[in-house]
């Protein structure tokens, strides 16, 4: 007799899909993504073996359905799931204190060089041009979704 296992195929082996579930798992809205893409591969599988063992085929499901998020990283979904999770640095967090002055400068149509000069001038505080970019498009994005 032979194990279910044996003739499902999995989309992967098991190192890389516990590989990419470790991945998955430092991000609660990565996880809400595994949680529904498991969903949908759980249905498939009952629906192909329907006298799989329940718990088999959970396990099978949350390891595809790690492999399938971790292959479609570049959507636009999980991209930016993934810089939403970026580290923040004292310096991120006393922009997004001040965010209203930054966009202000931003929308009367300061470039990030002189929204750098203008935060150094008013608040004596040096922050780079790059982190000032990288704080206005993860706000735009936050805001747009």
């Amino acid at each position: 007799m032979t194990n279910h296992t044996d003739i499902i195929p999995m989309r992967a082996s098991y190192n890389k899909a516990a590989s990419a579930l470790k991945k998955i798992l430092k991000n609660e809205r990565l996880v809400d993504e595994l949680v529904n893409t498991q969903t949908i591969e759980f249905s498939k599988l009952r629906s192909d073996f329907p006298n799989m063992n329940r718990n088999q085929a959970i396990k099978i499901s949350i390891l595809n359905a790690a492999i399938l998020l971790e292959s479609e990283k570049y959507t636009p979904t999980l991209s930016f799931i993934q810089v939403a999770f970026k580290k923040r640095s004292p310096k991120y967090d006393w922009l997004s204190d001040r965010s209203s002055y930054i966009f202000e400068l931003k929308n009367s149509g300061a470039s990030l060089r002189e929204i750098k000069a203008a935060v150094f001038y008013r608040f004596h505080k040096k922050i780079s041009h790059t982190l000032i970019s990288q704080f206005i498009n993860n706000s735009k994005a936050n805001h747009e979704c």
